[in-house]
């Protein structure tokens, strides 16, 4: 796990209430984003698919996203 809160986390949002962490296992990545933003925001992800060890010309990416109510 590379959290949020770690300086060299290779994903980051670009927002301050927008947070992303990363899970790697068994050759597969997982981006959290969790948001504390006061309403529904946009956040452009800026990926470093080398420091994740990841291919970006063969990389897929699959959004998938559950809406928690808060």
């Amino acid at each position: 796990m590379i959290g949020y809160w770690d300086s060299a986390c290779p994903v980051k949002t670009g927002h301050d209430d927008v947070l992303a962490t990363v899970y790697q296992r068994d050759g597969q990545t997982l981006v959290a984003l969790a948001s504390w933003a006061p309403a529904p925001v946009s956040v452009p992800l800026a990926i470093d698919f080398q420091r994740l060890g990841l291919d970006r010309q063969v990389t897929s990416l699959r959004p998938a996203y559950r809406r928690v109510p808060g």
